[in-house]
């Protein structure tokens, strides 16, 4: 198994950095991606547990269910289709810090093409890692997000 982490701080409460990091069809304003489309609403809540999102940037469309919701925690999700690896699995957390709040995104897979997992990982960390930086860049009408020094 392959396993990459991303992590950034950011000068805000998980409670404000939630909504912003947790809304699918917002991550284009602080991702790589053009468009994401939610093909199937979470329960109890929207981008909760079950929703499906259609990612669409370079390359093929991804698409990922949330199978796990624990605002303003963490949540997770696993590929269910676009990218040829196997038990894709990710997982953003969020936990108070001194400085506001700290992002740690992991991201675990199978590679299908035996000794490519630590490419994937690197240009996939790589990846993660430009969208967390860009995340507090992007919210402009979120007053006091910021990237902590």
């Amino acid at each position: 198994m392959a396993r990459t982490i991303a992590r950034t701080v950011v000068t805000a409460s998980p409670e404000a950095v939630w909504p912003i990091l947790t809304h699918h069809e917002g991550m284009p304003s602080w991702s790589p991606l053009r468009r994401v489309v939610l093909e199937a609403e979470g329960d109890p809540e929207r981008d909760g547990v079950g929703a499906v999102r259609a990612m669409h940037g370079p390359g093929p469309v991804i698409k990922e269910k949330v199978v796990s919701w624990d605002p303003p925690r963490s949540y997770e999700y696993t590929l269910i289709a676009g990218v040829p690896i196997r038990n894709h699995h990710g997982r953003v957390e969020l936990t108070s810090t001194p400085e506001g709040t700290g992002i740690t995104w992991t991201v675990t897979f199978r590679p299908i093409v035996p000794g490519t997992g630590w490419l994937i990982a690197r240009v996939l960390g790589r990846i993660l890692q430009r969208m967390l930086d860009r995340l507090p860049t992007q919210l402009g009408d979120a007053p006091g997000i910021e990237a902590a020094e």
